[in-house]
């Protein structure tokens, strides 16, 4: 995972029950949170959403699965 990985206190300025909802700062570190107790080799459909957070080109990412 990037730096904001879990276990880091500063979560990327994502509030705590966000982050524990499997909201994460980039796409790939949300495909991890949402497959993370799968083997190896699941496969399975999956949405992601994102959220707008500033004027810049700020966004997090959460996976539906």
């Amino acid at each position: 995972m990037s730096t904001g990985a879990e276990g880091t206190p500063e979560l990327w300025g994502i509030e705590r029950e966000d982050w524990d909802d499997g909201w994460r700062r980039t796409l790939e570190d949300a495909v991890e949170a949402a497959f993370k107790e799968d083997p190896v080799g699941t496969e399975a459909p999956f949405k992601f959403r994102t959220r707008k957070r500033s004027g810049n080109a700020v966004h997090d990412y959460k996976v539906d699965r």
